[in-house]
Formats: structure tokens, C-alpha cells, sequence
């Protein structure tokens, strides 16, 4: 098993690359930073797993333990809606609105503390960090209902998202990209980022 922290600029980059070319399933964790002030409180780090030990087949233990693993990833974990619900009524709006039927929408806070996201056959994160130039910074964000809309509401579902953002320089200019690499949709009593995983 193989652990490592790093910080300085490109190093987990470097990292992960060299993780990943050595192939396996990659796993994200996530602790929320218990000594962020309130206004940063969905500040987090994460850990990033990659299991380099063959999917199939009986393991020894020295491949159950061929494990790379890269702490200290910063990122953030933006809170998002339980299942908790109101109705908000129809009403007549002026023009050019018009009427708007009632509908549902979520009321209540999901804050997890803690959380696991699988990156297992995403070849999205592979292509990303290929693609990213060598001096870029990393760091992810777990972005819960982010991509919820009145459907999924409607069907008490919710629909979180996982992004890398890499900051990196071209001359003087400091440049900032965003790239979603998963997208899932499930109830909130479900394998959800942060169920399951203590307080909540």
C-alpha cells in the first residue's frame, strides 16, 4: 500500500498520473474540515483511492493490500436537500407569466460530514487528468442536487454531481476549468454520497 500527501503545486497530479498508470478502480473519500470557519464550512479534503489488485478471482493479502492511496486533496462538499418537501401553491402571475400550477420542491438540508463517491469504470477522470498540463492544481467538488430538477423532485429523487477543478497558469494569466465527471441520480435513502458513513 502506497500512501502519500502532497501539496505543492502539480505534485498530486503527478500523483494520481502515476497511479493511475498503473491501472485499478479509483475511489474518492471525503471528511468535511472540522476547523473551517462557518462561511467555508463545505470546505473538505479527500483521499483518493486506487485499488491496483485484479477485480476477479481470489486475492492474496499483499494485493488486498496494493492500494495507492493520495490524501490531503483539497475540495468542497456543497450541501444539498433531504427528502423533505412542501407544496408551493398555484397562483396567477402578472403578465407575461401567466398561471403557474402548484409544485414540490425540497425544503430540508443534507449536510453529510463525511462521504464515498466511486470512480469505478469512469474513464472520464482518466481523459481529464491526461489532458491537464503539468503545473495544474486539483482539486474536486461534491455538488449534492446540483443537477435535481422539478422531475426528479416529483419522483423523490435527487441528482448529485462530482467535478474536478484544475487551476494552472499560461504566461501571467491564471486560468480556472471545471470538468464534470459523474452524475448520479437515487433516492436520498440510498447508496447517496454520506449515507451511511457516522454523522450526518
Amino acid at each position: 500500500m502506497t500512501t502519500s500527501e502532497t501539496s505543492n503545486r502539480g505534485e498530486t497530479l503527478k500523483a494520481v498520473r502515476a497511479a493511475l498508470k498503473r491501472g485499478g478502480r479509483v475511489y474518492l473519500h471525503a471528511d468535511k474540515d472540522p476547523n473551517a470557519p462557518e462561511w467555508q464550512s463545505d470546505k473538505a479534503f479527500f483521499t483518493l483511492s486506487v485499488d491496483h489488485a485484479p477485480l476477479t478471482g481470489r486475492r492474496s493479502s499483499v494485493e488486498r493490500e496494493d492500494v495507492t492511496r493520495i490524501k490531503g486533496i483539497p475540495g468542497w462538499v456543497r450541501n444539498g436537500s433531504d427528502d423533505t418537501t412542501e407544496t408551493v401553491p398555484a397562483k396567477d402571475e402578472p403578465y407575461p407569466m401567466g398561471f403557474r400550477p402548484s409544485y414540490k420542491r425540497y425544503t430540508g438540508v443534507y449536510a453529510p460530514k463525511r462521504g464515498y463517491w466511486s470512480l469505478f469504470a469512469n474513464d472520464t477522470f482518466a481523459n481529464v487528468i491526461a489532458l491537464l498540463p503539468s503545473d495544474a492544481e486539483i482539486s474536486f467538488q461534491v455538488r449534492l442536487d446540483w443537477h435535481t430538477s422539478q422531475n426528479h423532485v416529483n419522483a423523490s429523487m435527487h441528482g448529485d454531481a462530482l467535478y474536478l477543478i484544475a487551476k494552472y497558469k499560461r504566461g501571467k494569466r491564471e486560468i480556472e476549468a471545471e470538468f464534470l465527471l459523474d452524475s448520479v441520480a437515487g433516492p436520498h435513502n440510498s447508496a447517496r454520497f454520506g449515507n451511511g458513513m457516522g454523522e450526518r
